[in-house]
């Protein structure tokens, strides 16, 4: 008789922590974070780069992520690469990216859509699992289009930054890096494009301005406003630190745009973009499972 009272009061509390458990995962279903990236095709010469990193909240609350990298041939190589093609290397370098962590720690998925009018990759969070930062880093100067799954960025709490930086800079090593390097860099000139919505496309001159000088001018012009600190830090983890650079001193803030999309198309071939995105949780400890 004992035994079955056991037994039973073992249920009834395995019964009770289950449907807890599942209720606090069903609190965040798969897709609640969305993120689609319209890609275009890359206009600067020569082989460049688009680098993305994610991080989001696993188990109690632990911070984790990855870096991916992939190269991208540009309207002069022997195999150019298009808008389509663009979007399927990114989605493919992040699944590779993530093919180290253990399958319950994945806590995104990177889709790309074969649609040859419109092509794209979409990132959302697994079930259960909040999506915390998305850091872009595109030195391929194509017209991207930056789009999240709810009404506007700031309905949904999600937080922009763009960072214009030196194109030369993804070849620099690392180590010994400083911001001052980037006191002597121009640019060449081509201008930058910036469209929040439906609305006016405002532009940027960038011929022989720094950085610094192209983030002011553009924060201006979209009720932006220049930072001298990033939107948040990058992170690197130890297994991969593929093409994180350290921050080179200055972005635009977007704070929460009231617009579901935003384009960038950068025309000058001496700068690439960083985009970063927060999402409304924000990161709680700090580490992963390498």
């Amino acid at each position: 008789m004992k035994t079955k009272i056991t037994n039973r009061f073992t249920f009834v509390i395995g019964a009770l922590l289950w449907g807890w458990s599942y209720s606090v995962v069903a609190e965040i279903p798969e897709g609640r974070d969305e993120l689609r990236i319209h890609t275009g095709t890359p206009e600067k010469k020569g082989e460049s780069i688009v680098s993305i990193s994610g991080r989001w909240l696993a188990e109690g609350d632990l911070q984790t992520g990855f870096t991916a990298l992939t190269f991208i041939n540009g309207p002069d190589e022997a195999k150019a690469d298009s808008a389509l093609s663009l979007a399927k290397k990114v989605a493919k370098s992040a699944k590779r990216g993530m093919a180290y962590l253990r399958i319950s720690l994945r806590g995104l998925a990177v889709e790309f859509v074969k649609d040859p009018k419109d092509p794209q990759y979409v990132i959302r969070n697994k079930e259960g699992i909040p999506l915390s930062k998305i850091t872009i880093r595109d030195f391929t100067n194509q017209k991207f289009t930056a789009e999240i799954g709810a009404k506007s960025f700031n309905s949904h709490g999600t937080k922009v930054a763009l960072d214009f930086v030196e194109g030369a800079a993804v070849a620099k090593i690392v180590l010994n890096f400083s911001a001052d390097d980037l006191k002597t860099f121009h640019a060449e000139g081509g201008g930058i494009d910036v469209t929040m919505g439906d609305g006016k496309t405002v532009s940027v001159e960038t011929a022989n301005k720094t950085t610094k000088e192209i983030e002011k001018a553009l924060a201006a012009k979209v009720n932006g406003s220049f930072s001298s600190s990033p939107l948040f830090p990058d992170e690197r983890e130890k297994r991969d630190k593929k093409n994180i650079k350290p921050f080179d001193g200055g972005e635009v803030a977007l704070g929460g745009i009231s617009a579901k999309t935003f384009t960038v198309h950068v025309k000058d071939p001496s700068i690439g973009v960083v985009t970063r995105f927060q999402f409304k949780e924000s990161a709680k400890k700090s580490g992963g499972w390498w």
